[in-house]
């Protein structure tokens, strides 16, 4: 099995976007998400797409603003781009 090793600012913002999508400061809490209705598996997709797309570090996508799909370039933890993709 591989561990990874993340850096506190990383640390904080696992724990901020659990707070923030689960709305309770127990951490293992079984009814993450309850408030939105997210069950664990949700949450996990959450995490596992913020890991990936940015490790856990917000970034705005490079020369996003001058971009021909520009506001709708990538911020953030999750990289969405382009119009279509905004709901």
């Amino acid at each position: 099995m591989v561990y990874k090793q993340y850096a506190q600012d990383q640390i904080d913002n696992i724990y901020g976007i659990i707070r923030f999508a689960s709305n309770k400061v127990d951490l293992l809490d079984v009814h993450v998400g309850s408030d939105w209705g997210l069950n664990n598996r949700q949450l996990a997709y959450i995490l596992a797409t913020a890991e990936h797309e940015s490790y856990f570090r917000p970034i705005k996508e490079i020369g996003g603003a001058k971009k021909s799909y520009n506001p709708y370039f990538g911020r953030g933890y999750v990289q969405l781009t382009h119009k279509e993709n905004y709901a």
